[in-house]
């Protein structure tokens, strides 16, 4: 029973890999606004796929080790340092504390 529920989660960590290959190369191509929300929600849902194997191999208490030597890629979310840098020094958009 776990060796196909680890088989199926594999699967959906490659299709999850494919998702943000894709939306690299998306990234990549200068394109108009309409291109760049659905690379967006490609990335999304490559990133939600990812969450929800994390969580269910927690709730089936599966080593993220499995015997094919699989393990989930860690994943976070993305900030832009100029946005870090500022909250670590107190400044609001504009750069005025």
């Amino acid at each position: 029973m776990k060796s196909e529920i680890v088989e199926i989660l594999e699967q959906a960590q490659a299709t999850a890999t494919e998702l943000l290959a894709i939306a690299e190369r998306g990234d990549s191509i200068q394109a108009d606004d309409g291109f760049r929300v659905l690379v967006g929600v490609v990335r999304d849902a490559a990133y939600r796929i990812r969450r929800e194997i994390e969580r269910e191999l927690r709730a089936q208490s599966i080593s993220t080790r499995t015997p094919s030597g699989w393990r989930p890629i860690p994943f976070g979310r993305r900030q832009s340092n100029i946005g870090a840098r500022q909250r670590r020094q107190g400044l609001n958009k504009e750069g005025v504390s």
